[in-house]
C-alpha cells in the first residue's frame, strides 16, 4: 500500500471519529429538550461562517432547542471535517459546544422557527446600493460581538457602570495591511481603518502608547483626556475577557470598517457599555435599525468631517454625554442582545431575513452592482 492509499483510507476513519464525537456532545448537550424549537434546513449554513454561530447561539442562549435533521456523516465530512480543527472558522463552535440536535425535529409548532435557503439570504448589503428591491417584510440580522464573546460568556459579564468616564475616543483593532489594505477596492464609501488612522495620524490627532503599561497608566490618570487613541492589537494586546471593562472607562468609539465590510463586532461590544460611536453615515444606516445622529451616536460623512466630529465629541456638555450615553446603551438593549434579535425573529413573521457572510455578502453585492451596470 502506497502513501496515497493509506492517506485516502485513513482520512475517512479520522473524520467519522471526529463526527462520532460531536454525536455524543450534541446528545449530551441536548439531554433536556425544551418545547421551543429552532430548524436548520438550510443545505450548507457553512456559507455564513461566524455569523450563523452567533445567530444559532443567540436561540440556544434564549432556550430554544436547535435541529439539524439532515446533519450527517457525508454533510460532516464534506463541510465539517476540513475545517473543524481551524481556528478562524469560528463557525465550528456550534459543533464543538453540541449546540445542535440531531434528532428528526418535532412537529411545527406555533414555538417552532425554520431557517431554510427561502428565508434566510446572504446577499446583505444590495438592498442599500438599489433600494427598489428592499422587501417591506424583511430583516437584516445584526452583527453581534466576536463569537469568543458568546463561547465563554463574557457577553453578558457584569461591568460596573462607570459615572465618570474618560472623555476621550478609543478604538482597538488589528490594522495589518495583509487584511484591510483592500477595503478600499469594494463598493462602499466609507473610508477603510488604515486610511482613517493615517488620516487622524497626519492631523496629530492621536494619542500614541508603546506599552500596555503606558496604556493601563493612562487609565489610572485623572489628567491628559481629550485624546483619540487607536491600539493595533498586534502591538498592545487586550484580552477578551477584559475588553468590555476597558471599553466601559471611555465615552466614545470610534467605529471602523472590517477587512472588506463596513461592519466589524467591535461596536456591538462598545454598544453593551454604552460608549458612543463616533461611525461613517454609510455605517450608520446599515445597522438595524438606522442610527442616528446626536440621538444615539455621533455620525461623520469623511474624513474632514471625522475631524470635525472629534472636536464636537469633546465639547460636548455633561448632560449631552449622559443622554447619548444612555441612548447608546439602550440602542445595544433593545436591539442587539440575544433576546431582542430572536424576538425580533420569532416575532417578525418575515418573508425574508438577511444574514452576513463576511466575503460572500460583497462578492454578491458586486456582481448585482457589475450586472446593473
Amino acid at each position: 500500500m502506497n502513501i496515497i492509499e493509506y492517506i485516502s483510507l485513513k482520512i475517512p476513519r479520522i473524520a467519522y471519529m471526529e463526527y462520532l464525537k460531536v454525536k455524543r456532545k450534541s446528545k449530551a448537550f441536548n439531554k433536556k429538550q425544551t418545547d421551543k424549537a429552532l430548524i436548520i434546513n438550510c443545505s450548507n449554513p457553512e456559507i455564513y461562517h461566524r455569523y450563523f454561530y452567533g445567530l444559532i447561539k443567540f436561540f440556544s442562549i434564549e432556550g430554544y432547542t436547535i435541529y439539524f435533521p439532515t446533519f450527517n456523516f457525508k454533510y460532516f465530512k464534506h463541510n465539517v471535517h476540513t475545517k473543524y480543527k481551524s481556528p478562524w472558522n469560528q463557525h465550528q463552535l456550534i459543533y464543538q459546544e453540541g449546540l445542535i440536535c440531531l434528532e428528526e425535529a418535532p412537529n411545527k409548532s406555533k414555538n417552532s422557527i425554520e431557517l431554510n435557503e427561502n428565508n434566510l439570504n446572504p446577499d446583505y448589503f444590495t438592498c442599500y446600493f438599489k433600494t427598489d428591491i428592499i422587501k417591506t417584510n424583511s430583516y437584516h440580522i445584526p452583527i453581534s460581538m466576536h463569537p469568543k464573546f458568546y463561547n465563554n460568556n463574557y457577553w453578558d459579564k457584569e461591568v460596573s457602570y462607570l459615572s465618570k468616564r474618560k472623555r476621550s475616543i478609543f478604538m482597538v483593532g488589528n490594522f495589518g495591511s495583509a487584511f484591510y489594505s483592500g477595503y478600499s477596492a469594494t463598493p462602499f464609501n466609507s473610508d477603510g481603518r488604515i486610511e482613517v488612522f493615517q488620516h487622524l495620524n497626519k492631523e496629530k490627532i492621536l494619542r500614541e502608547f508603546n506599552t500596555r503599561i503606558e496604556f493601563d497608566d493612562f487609565l489610572k490618570s485623572n489628567d491628559d483626556d481629550n485624546v483619540c487613541i487607536i491600539l493595533d492589537s498586534n502591538k498592545i494586546r487586550i484580552d477578551i475577557s477584559e475588553l468590555r471593562e476597558v471599553l466601559n472607562n471611555f465615552y466614545f468609539y470610534l467605529a471602523l470598517p472590517g477587512s472588506v465590510m463596513p461592519f466589524s463586532h467591535n461596536i456591538i461590544e462598545a454598544l453593551s457599555v454604552g460608549s458612543i460611536l463616533i461611525i461613517h453615515e454609510e455605517y450608520a444606516k446599515m445597522m438595524s435599525p438606522e442610527l442616528k445622529h446626536l440621538k444615539n451616536a455621533i455620525i461623520y460623512n469623511d474624513l474632514e468631517d471625522l475631524t470635525n466630529k472629534i472636536n464636537l465629541a469633546y465639547n460636548l456638555n455633561e448632560k449631552e454625554l449622559f443622554y447619548l450615553r444612555d441612548k447608546a446603551k439602550e440602542y445595544y438593549n433593545l436591539h442587539l442582545t440575544p433576546k431582542a434579535v430572536v424576538n425580533k425573529i420569532v416575532t417578525g413573521n418575515y418573508d425574508m431575513m438577511y444574514l452576513l457572510a463576511e466575503h460572500l455578502s460583497v462578492d454578491i453585492l458586486e456582481k448585482n452592482l457589475k450586472n446593473e451596470g
